[in-house]
This record gives C-alpha cells, sequence and structure tokens, in this order.
C-alpha cells in the first residue's frame, strides 16, 4: 500500500508515514512468512524477480512509473544490499542493542501493561526474519 508512503527523488528516501507492525502470531503463518522472504531474497540475488512484481506493480499503479527490468534489477540489488547490512548488524551485535533500546522507549512511552509483552513479540518476530536473512544469504 503506497498510499502510505512518501517516495523520495531518484536517490531520496522512501518514508513510509502510519505504520504499525504486528507480529505473526500462528506459528504456520509465520512459516509461510518466512518462507516469501527466503524466496524474495533468493530471487533478489539470483533472478527472476517474480516476487517483485508486486512491488512494480504498486509503483505503476501509484506514480505512473513503470520500472524496466534494469530498474527492478536495480531495487533487487539495493535490498540484497540492506539486507547485507542488517545481516552484519546483527552478528556484530549491533541489532540487539538496537532493539533493546526501541523496546525500552516503546515501554517508557506507554503505560499499557501489556505493551512490554508486544514489544517482545515484535523483537521476536525481527529476530526471525533476521535469522532467516542470515541464512538465505549465506547460501
Amino acid at each position: 500500500n503506497l498510499g502510505n508512503v512518501m517516495l523520495g527523488s531518484r536517490l531520496g528516501p522512501v518514508v513510509g508515514i502510519d505504520q504499525c507492525v504486528n507480529p505473526i502470531r500462528h506459528a504456520a503463518g509465520l512459516s509461510t512468512y518466512l518462507q516469501r522472504v527466503r524466496r524474495a531474497i533468493e530471487e533478489a540475488r539470483e533472478g527472476p524477480a517474480t516476487a517483485f512484481t508486486a512491488v512494480k506493480t504498486a509503483i505503476l499503479n501509484n506514480t505512473a512509473i513503470d520500472l524496466d527490468d534494469v530498474e527492478v534489477r536495480g531495487l533487487c540489488a539495493g535490498c540484497v544490499e540492506l539486507l547485507t547490512e542488517v545481516s552484519r548488524l546483527s552478528a556484530s551485535g549491533e541489532l540487539e542493542q538496537k532493539l533493546f533500546a526501541i523496546s525500552s522507549e516503546v515501554d517508557r512511552s506507554f503505560v499499557a501493561s501489556d505493551t512490554s509483552s508486544e514489544a517482545a513479540l515484535c523483537c521476536d518476530m525481527v529476530r526471525g526474519v533476521v535469522a532467516t536473512v542470515r541464512d538465505a544469504l549465506s547460501v
């Protein structure tokens, strides 16, 4: 849904607004999601990037820009570069520090009694996705 995403200029940022993170609680649903993550990474690395067809279509529908194959490959390369950095942050322990800092800030910002457990569930999902990313990139 690009209705809540602001696309910058050629090398500018992509900014998500009005975003919400919900952890996938159902084990089979999480497994299916992680398989899709793995497939998308493999396609981004090796092509053809059929998983990125939906992204190409969303960009066309929301901006009237029809990405060609070279531009889609550039998008894929950028995703792999980002995920490689995430993998590096995980391996160095920096990601865990960031998750702790974010969880602590969420806990301080909200008084609801279940906020801490929700933040922990979100962090656990991030860890699961990052483990899948690291595994997929090491293939």
